[in-house]
Parts: C-alpha cells; sequence; structure tokens
C-alpha cells in the first residue's frame, strides 16, 4: 500500500493511479464514486480498456451532473446505479485499487498533465486480498439502476440545486411521496398508464412458458415477474421506466398495487394468442432519481379509478399514457384525451413554426435550429398551447404536402431535450445533417417533446398563405404567435388525434 497525493509541491500523483486502474483494466472496472462531474467520460470511461464498467454514485447529491452521467450510460459498456448517500471514492479494477478523496470531475482529478485541480490524497491498495474485500464491498451495495430517460428527467432539479446552492442541497434529500402530490408540484414521473377494458384480455402464457423464455435471455425467472397483456402493435413499453396496470370493466376498474418496472433493453416474446409477455419486476415503492420515494397511495387509487370509469374510455380497447397526461396536472378529468379537436378547450395561444414534415409517431419533437429560438418559446409557452406545422416548399418535403398546414402538437416547455434523442432511426437522413467531418452536425438539435398531437385530415390539405397569410420568414427559424382572428378557422378544420409512441412520452 502506497500513500499518494496530488495538487500540491512535491506531489506522488494520486490522479496518475487512478488512471492506471480505470485505463489499464482489462476485465471489470468498480467505481464507486459519489461525485461524477465535467469531463469524466473523456477522462475515465472513454480511454478504458475495460469490457464491463460498474459505477455507483449519489445522484441526489446534487453533485452529479447529469449530462456527464448521460454520456457515460450511453456506453454499452457501463453499468450505472445510484446509492443514496454514497461518499466514498473507490476505484477498483484487475488487482488494484485506489482509495481516497478525489471525485471523477477535473476539478478532483486536474487536467491530465497539469498542475491545476485540488489537493488531493490517498492510498494505492495492491494487496490481492484487500483488493478482493474492496470487490466483494463494491458487489454488496444495494443500489439503484439509472438509465438516461431517468437522468434526463434529473435535470432541471439538478439546476435548481446548482442554483441554490449545497447548504441547501442536504435539506432537498429524497423523501417518500405519492403520486398525486408529484403531480402537484409538477414533477415529471417516468411512470406510464397502461389502460385496457375486459373485452381486450385475454389468457396469458403458462409459468413454463414464461420460465423457458427468461432462460433463454439468460437471466433468472426468480429475479423476473411476468407482465403479459393482449397489448397492439401499435403500443410499445417504456423502457427502463415503470407502468401502473388499469383494468376496466364496463362497471368496474381493476387498478395492481404493484409499479411494474420494464427493463432497458426491452425483453419481451409474442404469444401465439396475440399477447406480449415481458418480463418486469414489481415494485410497492419506486425511488426516482432527484424526486425520492413514490408510491401509490388510497386517494392515488382513488382518482385512477375515477378518470377510468368515465364512459368515454370504454370505447378504448387499450390505452398507453403518461401518469401526467392522464391524471391532469389540474386534477381535472381524463375526458378531454379522448374526444376530438372540437371538444378540447380554446388555447390561449396558437403558435406556428415551418416544418419539413409531420410525423409525430416517429419524430414527437418540435426541434429547433438554434438555441435561443428554442428558449423564446419556452418563455411565453403556457400549458395549453399549441404549436401549429406548416410545411416549407423545401425540396425534401412531400410535393402533396408543399405550403400545406399538416398538423398541430402540444408540447412539454418545461424540459429542454436533444432532437436525436426523440427521432431515433429517422437521424439517419442525410438531408437532416450538414458539415463535413468533424465539423458535420444535426441541422435542428434543440427539441421540446411532443406530448399531443393532431393531424389535419381535410381533403385537399390546406394551404397556409390562403388561411394565415405570408407567416415571414422568422417562422423557419422560430415558433411565431398567430394572430387571434385566425383561431376559429384553423381549429375549424378537420383533426385527427395523433397516436404517439409510449416511449416516446413523457
Amino acid at each position: 500500500m502506497a500513500f499518494l497525493w496530488s495538487g500540491g509541491a512535491g506531489k506522488k500523483s494520486l490522479s496518475r493511479a487512478i488512471r492506471s486502474v480505470t485505463r489499464k483494466t482489462e476485465g471489470t472496472l468498480r467505481l464507486a464514486v459519489a461525485f461524477w462531474g465535467k469531463g469524466a467520460a473523456d477522462d475515465l470511461i472513454k480511454p478504458s480498456k475495460a469490457k464491463k464498467i460498474h459505477i455507483v454514485c449519489d445522484l441526489y447529491s446534487g453533485a452529479c451532473n447529469p449530462h456527464e452521467l448521460l454520456k457515460i450510460v450511453g456506453d454499452k459498456r457501463v453499468s450505472l446505479r445510484h446509492l443514496n448517500g454514497l461518499h466514498a471514492k473507490v476505484y477498483c479494477g484487475g488487482d488494484f485499487a485506489v482509495i481516497g478523496s478525489p471525485n471523477a470531475s477535473i476539478n478532483g482529478l486536474g487536467i491530465e498533465g497539469a498542475d491545476d485541480g485540488n489537493t488531493e490524497a490517498g492510498y494505492l491498495v495492491t494487496s490481492k486480498s484487500t483488493v478482493s474485500e474492496i470487490v466483494n464491498w463494491f458487489d454488496s451495495l444495494d443500489a439503484t439502476e439509472l438509465t438516461a430517460p431517468m437522468l434526463k428527467a434529473f435535470i432541471p432539479q439538478w439546476r435548481i440545486r446548482q442554483a441554490i446552492g449545497r447548504n441547501a442541497i442536504a435539506a432537498t434529500k429524497a423523501v417518500a411521496m405519492d403520486l398525486t402530490e408529484a403531480l402537484t408540484r409538477n414533477i415529471h414521473l417516468p411512470i406510464t398508464i397502461f389502460y385496457y377494458n375486459d373485452t381486450g384480455y385475454q389468457a396469458g402464457a403458462s409459468v413454463e412458458a414464461f420460465e423457458r423464455f427468461i432462460a433463454e435471455t439468460g437471466r433468472s425467472a426468480d429475479d423476473w415477474d411476468n407482465y403479459e397483456e393482449s397489448i397492439n402493435n401499435t403500443h410499445t413499453y417504456p423502457e427502463g421506466e415503470f407502468v401502473i396496470d388499469v383494468m376496466r370493466t364496463r362497471k368496474k376498474v381493476r387498478i395492481d398495487r404493484s409499479i411494474y418496472e420494464i427493463p432497458n433493453p426491452l425483453i419481451s416474446r409474442q404469444n401465439g394468442n396475440g399477447s406480449l409477455m415481458v418480463p418486469v419486476r414489481m415494485h410497492e415503492t419506486i425511488e426516482v432519481p432527484g424526486v425520492g420515494l413514490i408510491s401509490l397511495s388510497d386517494r392515488d387509487l382513488a382518482e385512477i379509478e375515477r378518470i377510468a370509469l368515465l364512459d368515454e374510455f370504454f370505447d378504448d380497447q387499450q390505452l398507453i399514457v403518461p401518469i401526467r397526461t392522464f391524471m391532469g396536472i389540474d386534477r381535472n378529468s381524463f375526458q378531454t384525451y379522448v374526444t376530438s379537436m372540437e371538444e378540447l378547450p380554446r388555447p390561449k395561444s396558437i403558435f406556428v413554426k415551418r416544418v419539413w414534415g409531420f410525423d409525430p409517431w416517429d419524430s414527437p419533437v418540435l426541434s429547433f435550429r438554434n438555441l435561443g429560438s428554442r428558449a423564446a418559446l419556452m418563455g411565453v409557452y403556457k400549458p395549453g398551447d399549441r404549436v401549429l406545422f406548416i410545411a416549407t416548399k423545401n425540396e425534401n418535403v412531400e410535393e402533396r404536402q408543399k405550403g400545406k398546414i399538416l398538423g398541430m402538437v402540444e408540447v412539454d416547455h418545461l424540459y429542454e431535450m436533444d432532437t436525436l434523442d426523440l427521432i431515433g432511426r429517422r437521424a439517419e437522413n442525410p438531408d437532416f445533417w450538414e458539415g463535413e467531418g468533424p465539423d458535420r452536425r444535426f441541422k435542428w438539435p434543440h427539441g421540446l417533446r411532443v406530448t399531443r398531437a393532431w393531424e389535419c385530415v381535410s381533403d385537399p390539405l390546406p394551404d397556409y398563405m390562403e388561411i394565415l397569410g405570408d407567416p415571414t420568414q422568422a417562422a423557419t427559424q422560430n415558433a411565431y404567435r398567430l394572430d387571434d382572428a385566425l383561431y376559429d378557422t384553423v381549429l375549424g378544420l378537420h383533426w385527427h388525434r395523433h397516436p404517439l409512441r409510449a416511449d416516446a412520452q413523457p
């Protein structure tokens, strides 16, 4: 065992030892480091030769940068978990480990080859028996898996904590609450309602069939429960998030008290009877990073039952709906979700944006070229406002859509999104990119998630110049506000509510 330090005169480089462990380990790298900051992904993870990298951090501390963790969790070798109250800094790989004070950041480790960074101290452990003890300790940590959607949901809370400073962080540690309280606080929850009526229910697969399926995936049936419903192929489960199961008969509602955790990546198999078999973990309480412990209370169950018993629901055999949309931020009924455009409340504002097309299933996003353009809309958009999509006459637009009104959406204006995280395979379109080599970049990187969408089904599609006049070139970059006098004309067009993928919904 050797004592090392960094950041002072006559230093013996502790940071160099940490980099040696992270970069030279070829087997499994274990990192129990409380705080992860700027530069950690490029400095420690990207250069590593390790086949597997297990990381445990304390996301709730407010000192973990979720943007940096998103870079890290994108590495297929990485398993990222959260442990509330973790304060350790342990870097372990191969036959070596470093235990000390440095966090995984430029401040903790210093810039490679420079003398800056904090004054840190620690020990290099070379004893195989001690390293074995460290491995056993690490593997015994009861930590919670972190996924990309969970990290993205934490970004607003992290920004708030950065703004109020560290003194307030201790007072904002995770606390238990129910869905009603979380939604009243306008907290984003990675929870989806799966609603179906009894006419869509079919008997599931046998226990033996489920166990065979799990065995084929290399997993143990003891760790998973079978969640199987007669789910329509147009719906998909939200990977790495949670589902509440709601079944409606003509006069009653059955709500499963458990909350189902959907694996990431999604594992599923279609059965001969048309149902989909999905392994899940069942929880009475779930831990949402940056929010706390969430459980279903009696008042939650009563509200879900009240909404699910609305007459409009029974006509919908299956719906997969974000919990925030289902419950309603203002606790209003869910009737507006399942009615036509004409019956929806009149929006206070309609904004207009030029686009190349309208496909909210594959591209559930309102995107901007410039960060300032997105920020401008976020500053004036209110819940219930809408954005009208009008097609440019660009050569990339379908001929029948050029210069036409295509659709209308509501967006989640509280959370900034990367467009590429929402459009999936459509990002492969070469027309969406500009520049060459290292300068190549996506044209519209700044996005807002679409939460509801309507397609204009007037035949023929209306020409926006005839209805709106010339919206000016500003609508290409920005979303401008429509004149109130034109609302009735726009809302009087024929609209059809467009489905959204469950994994694309908030």
